[in-house]
């Protein structure tokens, strides 16, 4: 079953409640970014993130995605950097870019 946009907000309010972190990935027409950030809410269709270290919060629109559950062990790439992943959500974009979301295990 493919996971809705209520089923991704389920996850990021889960998330947002546990102070869990989490790796972002964007991989966008204009090129590729990653950090590690909190999820500090998610409400009509937007996520915050604040991203650590820093404080900042950036507001990311999802709406328009469709999401899919992603296996960290599928994605190796997002592995290179020696993290390891619990569990993770990809929201594609109706213009084929991916958001990347893998929570971090502790």
């Amino acid at each position: 079953m493919q996971p809705t946009l209520e089923d991704a907000a389920l996850l990021f309010s889960k998330w947002a409640d546990e102070r869990t972190t989490v790796r972002f990935e964007a991989r966008l027409a204009a090129g590729f970014f990653a950090f590690d950030c909190r999820v500090v809410g998610c409400a009509k269709g937007v996520v915050g993130l604040e991203v650590s270290g820093i404080g900042n919060v950036c507001d990311l629109p999802l709406a328009e995605c469709t999401f899919e559950y992603a296996e960290p062990r599928t994605l190796a790439e997002a592995m290179a950097g020696g993290q390891v992943f619990n569990s993770g959500l990809v929201a594609t974009r109706p213009t084929g870019e991916r958001l990347i979301f893998l929570e971090i295990r502790a």
